[in-house]
């Protein structure tokens, strides 16, 4: 998924799954990604960068501290607690193979 895609709304989804299953194999390659696109993503809002999105970039993948500060809003903070509440009972995505 993440390494098939060019695209940088398709590539978002890989935080949509465990990361448990892919970090080890591709985590620095999705950090230094990140962190080559987050500016860009934040000064110009794509349609796709929604709070739900921003929610899902783990801190780990955010090496500047001033851009994870602007990343995390009141409302992608609310968000990113929701889903760590929920994910507790449901789980996160299996990765696909």
């Amino acid at each position: 998924m993440f390494t098939k895609n060019e695209e940088d709304e398709k590539k978002t989804q890989i935080f949509e799954y465990n990361e448990h299953k892919w970090k080890p194999y591709i985590g620095d390659e999705v950090k230094t990604w990140v962190g080559k696109n987050l500016q860009r993503w934040i000064d110009e809002e794509p349609v796709w960068f929604t709070d739900y999105r921003k929610s899902t970039i783990p801190d780990w993948a955010v090496e500047d501290k001033a851009l994870l500060k602007r990343l995390r809003s009141k409302k992608v903070e609310d968000i990113r607690s929701k889903r760590r509440r929920s994910s507790a009972f449901t789980g996160a995505q299996e990765f696909p193979q």
